[in-house]
Formats: C-alpha cells, sequence, structure tokens
C-alpha cells in the first residue's frame, strides 16, 4: 500500500508478531475491565502509546528480528508465536471464570474469536 517506507518480509513479519501481541494482551486484559474499577479511558491511550512505541521500534530497526531471508523465521518469531498462544489460553480461562458478568451471545463471540486466533 506504500503507506510507510518498509521493505522485505522481515518489517511486515515483525508488524504481524506485534499484532498478534496486542490481539492477545487485548483479550487477555478483557475481563479485568468487567470486574475491577480500571479507568476506561485510560486503556484506550494506554494501547495507543505502546503501539506508536511499537511502530518507531520497528521502523528504526531495534524491534528483534522476526525473518531473515537467508534462513527464514527467527527463534524470536517462533517462541514468540509459542508465547502468544499461552496468553491466548490464558485469557479463554480468564473469560471463562467471568462468564457471569459477560452476555452469553458476547461471551461466545469472544470466545470463538480467541479459539480461532490461537
Amino acid at each position: 500500500m506504500n503507506l510507510i517506507e518498509a521493505s522485505g518480509a522481515n518489517t511486515a513479519t515483525q508488524f504481524w508478531i506485534s499484532s498478534r501481541y496486542f490481539e492477545a494482551l487485548l483479550l487477555l486484559s478483557a475481563p479485568l475491565i468487567l470486574t475491577r474499577s480500571i479507568n476506561r479511558d485510560l486503556i484506550i491511550p494506554l494501547f495507543g502509546v505502546l503501539a506508536s512505541i511499537i511502530f518507531i521500534l520497528i521502523m528504526t530497526g531495534n524491534f528483534p528480528n522476526a525473518y531473515v531471508e537467508e534462513s527464514g523465521l527467527t527463534k524470536f518469531k517462533i517462541y514468540s508465536e509459542y508465547l502468544i498462544m499461552l496468553l491466548l489460553a490464558s485469557a479463554l480461562v480468564f473469560l471463562w471464570s467471568q462468564k457471569r458478568h459477560i452476555d452469553r451471545y458476547i461471551l461466545n463471540l469472544m470466545v470463538g474469536s480467541i479459539l480461532i486466533t490461537m
């Protein structure tokens, strides 16, 4: 799309893995917002600042390599996917433990989205 100057598969893979981390953390934190008195107005800016930091790290070359042309996926990328799966499984358990606070339809949609993401 040429929105940003990025070349090679490494940059795309770095954005992919960082977005997967964000998704997993968001799904893990969602049940917290239901049961705790967290200032919800701070959550979105917090994720925005975090996304901006990750973007800057990727674009300046300070984010770990996720793909190397000669050898393929790096250990960082592979182990990150396992960690993301663990985060998503934790999110599923945590969400299910808070099911009494969530509408059944919404709960089913969230469980389905977590399972598909896994």
